[in-house]
């Protein structure tokens, strides 16, 4: 259930691109900030997370309303593993 107004689904179908528009919680755009800090440390990250993401779309394992991980989630998951490593890949702070 949605909380706050969105606007949803106002992709384009034609490259498959859906996103959601939410105005008045900034979660989403912090969430943002948060990855992209990581992705600017080490190019690794994108070159982890892009594939997983094509994958996961084509295997609809990346769809909350369905039980699985949002993509999001998921970005999170490669995030936690990469700070994990010995010696770690990405700080953990």
């Amino acid at each position: 259930q949605v909380r706050v107004p969105e606007k949803r689904d106002l992709g384009c179908s034609r490259w498959r691109y859906n996103f959601d528009i939410n105005v008045s919680d900034p979660s989403g755009a912090i969430a943002s900030k948060y990855v992209q800090w990581y992705v600017d440390l080490d190019p690794r990250v994108r070159l982890i997370v892009l594939p997983l993401k094509l994958l996961l779309g084509y295997t609809g394992l990346n769809n909350a309303k369905t039980g699985y991980l949002c993509t999001y989630g998921w970005v999170l998951c490669v995030i936690a593993f990469l700070q994990s490593r010995s010696p770690p890949v990405l700080p953990a702070f």
